[in-house]
């Protein structure tokens, strides 16, 4: 079965996305977070447990490097 959190992002980004898409993600505090592809707002994937587990994966205590980490909090990068 799948989650609601998979039917949201499917539903959102759908299987047709161009080869070059840019993506941003907006934390919504108490909603959950906005996905911009290509500057369009294409909707919200819904839970703040969701939210701060998504973002943890490059602004939490281990990031997959540190260099993504400080460069997305405005430092250096490399």
């Amino acid at each position: 079965m799948r989650s609601k959190a998979s039917s949201d992002a499917n539903a959102i980004l759908g299987s047709n996305a161009p080869s070059e898409l840019v993506l941003q993600f907006v934390r919504d505090v108490g909603a959950g977070v906005q996905v911009d592809a290509n500057g369009a707002v294409k909707g919200i994937i819904k839970g703040d447990d969701f939210a701060k587990a998504f973002l943890s994966i490059w602004l939490g205590p281990e990031p997959p490097n540190p260099e993504i980490k400080s460069g997305l909090l405005g430092g250096a990068c490399g």
